[in-house]
């Protein structure tokens, strides 16, 4: 009689930076994915330094709202250095829950750019138009299927 498989771990390269979100993916099963169960509106953006738990990682129902939060604080007080934190920590949580190519990451990541444009922050905008390069490119897949986006 075989062992039962135990969950496979992908490790890819580790960047300069060590981040581990770019660095270290783990997947029990396509169908197993992290599902956040943090309720939190604002949560402190740390780069990751373990697998995420779903406790630290808040679901897709609390981002949305998190997000509306973000937008009513900045359009309020301006502070760049909070909006910026909460929506690189909401952007966190999309890509670690494997969101980070819906239309809500779309909306997060169009709203990040235009925040970091609006305050001169070339290398915050530049992060996020990269992302949006690669989630544009996914949605005219979708629609135009895996040949027509020459």
């Amino acid at each position: 009689a075989s062992a039962s498989p135990s969950p496979k771990k992908k490790v890819m390269r580790i960047s300069k930076a060590g981040n581990i979100l770019d660095s270290v993916k783990t997947s029990l099963e396509s169908s197993e994915k992290l599902v956040g169960t943090n309720t939190d509106l604002e949560k402190r953006y740390l780069r990751l330094t373990s697998a995420p738990i779903a406790e630290a990682v808040r679901s897709l129902d609390v981002l949305k709202r998190s997000l509306h939060h973000v937008n009513i604080k900045w359009k309020a007080d301006g502070d760049y250095k909070f909006a910026c934190e909460q929506l690189k920590s909401i952007r966190q949580d999309l890509t670690v829950q494997s969101l980070g190519h819906t239309p809500f990451a779309l909306k997060v990541y169009e709203n990040h750019a235009r925040i970091a444009l609006l305050h001169s922050d070339l290398s915050e905008f530049n992060q996020c138009q990269s992302k949006l390069q690669e989630i544009y490119s996914g949605f005219r897949e979708k629609v135009n299927g895996p040949h027509k986006n020459y």
